[in-house]
């Protein structure tokens, strides 16, 4: 309020600061419109991935006509990785593969490539020619008995199969592939086709920053102003669901079993997911999941049960305290100085045995008892003394003695005695 103001006028210095709500038609109709911009801008770049996809597939076919597999491999890698969805590059990568020997790479991208279209037959092919480098002869066979069922002229897998089963033991090998299905127990899974899928939206810029692998709940929310530079993860996770909006959906929402409630690092909005993929409308399904992962959770509570009991259990806890800190410490300076002390009385135990039989020895030999506790260094002066006293009484100082010398006779070689006496001795 100024100073030239009456009481009852308002203070016009204080700033006014007004909110609009939108109402609830003008924030769909924006998020719809959202969700057209997002699909385009998803459609642009599928489009230009798909085609630089195609010239490097194109430049690998060319690469294996002159015999440089090692290019074209890397030229149908770079295909893969810009088209997921594509059988064709995954199946000319386990080509590339066989020709450069690397069968066991062969057999994944064959097996990919598989997944995505089953009747595939130059992929079908390509597994059991990798299988067969492998040495895996029963799986060979399945996959050539399966190329023949979908292609009755292909002369290569028959000359395959024909030579597999001449090196077979029993001569022959029931097929149990399903074409349509690839549900033969040599096709085993491994990859989820839906991570493959182009509408998934693995090939937006957003679904690429994984950051440190922590998801970001602005972005999942209300939307992260940061963009490339988010310290969090704006890309999907197996914990959760792409929407078209771009935000993941969390999973445990959709099973109902998501207790974070508004809180969770997810979004909980299920207007803008894809109808295509609605498993989380199909009763069966979400039964099936909740079961599921009802189970993992029963198995991770009797564990940490089982792990609180350990703990309170006082022998259990012997164990504890090993690690780091000033307890663990604490247990190892005791433990050793205990081990220290354990040797150490061990030590003192053999000394006073050793004692006892020396004691016993002495005694045996007649020695006074007395004796065998006089310190050694007392016991050689009165040996000295007793020797320097019976000296004396021989009129011999004890420092006049000197011991014999050796003379040159010592050197030189003993002759034979003459006449019996001892002249050729050195003494």
């Amino acid at each position: 309020m100024s100073a030239s103001s009456s009481p009852g006028d308002p203070d016009t210095a204080d700033p006014v600061i007004v909110v609009l709500t939108p109402d609830t038609a003008t924030l769909a109709e924006s998020r719809e419109r959202a969700v057209a911009e997002r699909a385009a801008k998803r459609l642009a770049i599928s489009t230009r991935k798909h085609q630089q996809a195609k010239d490097r597939q194109a430049f690998g076919v060319t690469l294996m006509k002159i015999k440089n597999y090692e290019g074209a491999a890397t030229c149908f890698a770079d295909a893969c990785s810009l088209w997921h969805s594509n059988p064709v590059c995954h199946c000319d990568l386990a080509t590339a593969y066989l020709h450069l020997g690397r069968f066991a790479d062969a057999e994944i991208s064959a097996s990919t490539a598989l997944a995505l279209d089953p009747k595939l037959v130059e992929a079908r092919y390509a597994r059991g020619m990798a299988r067969k480098g492998r040495e895996l002869c029963h799986d060979a066979i399945i996959d050539f008995e399966t190329v023949l069922k979908l292609d009755p002229e292909n002369d290569a897998a028959r000359g395959a199969l024909r030579e597999l089963r001449a090196g077979t033991p029993d001569g022959q090998t029931e097929a149990v592939a399903d074409a349509a299905g690839d549900v033969d127990p040599a096709a085993l899974p491994l990859i989820d086709a839906d991570k493959l899928e182009v509408d998934s939206g693995s090939d937006t810029s957003d679904a690429q920053h994984t950051a440190n692998d922590v998801p970001c709940l602005f972005y999942n929310h209300q939307g992260c102003a940061r963009g490339s530079a988010c310290a969090f993860s704006h890309a999907p996770d197996t914990k959760s669901v792409r929407d078209r909006l771009g935000k993941n959906v969390c999973l445990y929402h959709l099973l109902g079993l998501c207790k974070f409630d508004t809180k969770c690092i997810y979004s909980h909005e299920r207007a803008f997911l894809d109808p295509t993929r609605g498993w989380w409308n199909d009763e069966a399904k979400v039964a099936e999941m909740v079961a599921r992962v009802e189970a993992q959770r029963a198995e991770a509570k009797e564990k940490r049960e089982r792990r609180q009991a350990q703990q309170a259990d006082p022998e259990a806890k012997r164990g504890k305290g090993r690690g780091k800190g000033k307890k663990g410490k604490g247990r190892r300076k005791a433990e050793k100085e205990q081990a220290a002390f354990a040797a150490q009385e061990g030590q003192q135990r053999m000394l006073a045995a050793e004692l006892e039989h020396r004691m016993a020895l002495l005694a045996s030999m007649g020695m006074p008892m007395g004796m065998a506790m006089v310190p050694p260094q007392e016991m050689m002066a009165r040996q000295m003394q007793e020797l320097e006293e019976r000296m004396s009484a021989t009129n011999l100082a004890f420092t006049d003695y000197a011991p014999p010398q050796r003379t040159d006779a010592v050197l030189a070689p003993a002759t034979a005695p003459e006449n019996g006496d001892d002249a050729g001795l050195p003494y």
